[in-house]
């Protein structure tokens, strides 16, 4: 089209999106960003004639995109902003720390679970912490906010999640008399994972834990009768998913089309087309066909909480 026309009545002629997208912006010039905005539109501005030849506009974007990615200064300017914005607005304080993490405690006693979870995403975005998780380390508040969060994520059977912050939580410095919490939540975890193993092997640290708890020695009793009782049935648990997955599996395949069954044959004829008979006797229960989804897709509550891409479960602090 030569003009498109606005929902406010007025007519604007041709212009190059790329440019437009920057021109048409509302500048705040007093954000750190702003000058960087300057340096971008008058780059495009530039090279506007050599975009316009490209008529598709996600090729125009492209090009605009590689022509920026390319300019080191707007780039060095953009890591300068960035680092900037991280030693001044990412700081670490231990006493915002932890009145996040005291007001996620409040929220999860009051059964306010998605709220609570934002309060220790902060607490922890806020406690200081090592950068190599891999190493043992003294970092308190950061692993105390770690235990709480694993709790909430365990409420959202987000099993894979809450184990890695306790794992990070244990060698963080988890206070030595609280262990037995830790230890408690990641058994459950390991067990909604289907990993026994590691499951069992958090149950009996729970034991050894309780020994140097702070609490009331019936508590002691009762968790440590809960523990043995959670190994004991980790003995005659089902089937992990895992498992199940790896039984649905075809006995011999197709000659051809390796995700049938050698049990179906594919016929043509001019009255039916192309379609499959059995060749042979198929067992009730007997897998005749295995094969990869094409595509895939979320149902609308888990978009929260698993990845768009892969479907897989996921949890970003980023808030």
């Amino acid at each position: 089209l030569s003009e498109q026309q606005l929902e406010s009545g007025k007519k604007v002629s041709d212009s190059n999106p790329c440019v437009d997208s920057v021109r048409n912006r509302k500048m705040d010039l007093t954000n750190p960003f702003g000058d960087v905005i300057e340096e971008i539109h008058s780059i495009l501005k530039g090279n506007e004639q050599n975009i316009d030849i490209v008529k598709p506009v996600d090729e125009e974007f492209c090009k605009a995109f590689n022509l920026l990615h390319n300019d080191e200064p707007v780039q060095k300017r953009f890591d300068q902003l960035l680092i900037s914005s991280m030693e001044n607005d990412e700081k670490k304080d231990i006493e915002k720390s932890v009145k996040f993490r005291e007001e996620g405690n409040k929220l999860f006693r009051e059964g306010k679970f998605s709220e609570c979870l934002k309060c220790y995403n902060t607490s922890i975005m806020l406690a200081p912490c090592s950068t190599n998780f891999e190493e043992e380390n003294d970092s308190v508040d950061f692993a105390m906010s770690l235990t709480n969060r694993a709790a909430i994520l365990g409420k959202f059977k987000m099993h894979k999640n809450a184990a890695e912050d306790l794992e990070v939580a244990i060698k963080s410095g988890y206070p030595k008399h609280l262990l037995y919490k830790a230890y408690q939540r990641l058994g459950v975890a390991y067990e909604g994972l289907g990993d026994q193993k590691k499951a069992k092997s958090a149950y009996e640290k729970l034991l050894e834990a309780l020994d140097y708890s702070d609490i009331p020695n019936d508590k002691v009793k009762k968790m440590k009768k809960d523990a043995h009782f959670a190994l004991d049935s980790l003995n005659t648990t089902l089937p992990t998913k895992q498992h199940l997955l790896n039984e649905l599996s075809l006995t011999s395949e197709h000659e051809d089309i390796r995700t049938l069954s050698s049990s179906i044959e594919i016929r043509t004829t001019a009255e039916k087309g192309r379609f499959a008979v059995a060749k042979d006797k198929i067992e009730v229960g007997e897998i005749v066909s295995n094969e990869t989804a094409i595509v895939s897709s979320l149902v609308p509550s888990k978009r929260r909480t698993h990845c768009l891409h892969c479907c897989r479960e996921v949890l970003s602090i980023l808030i």
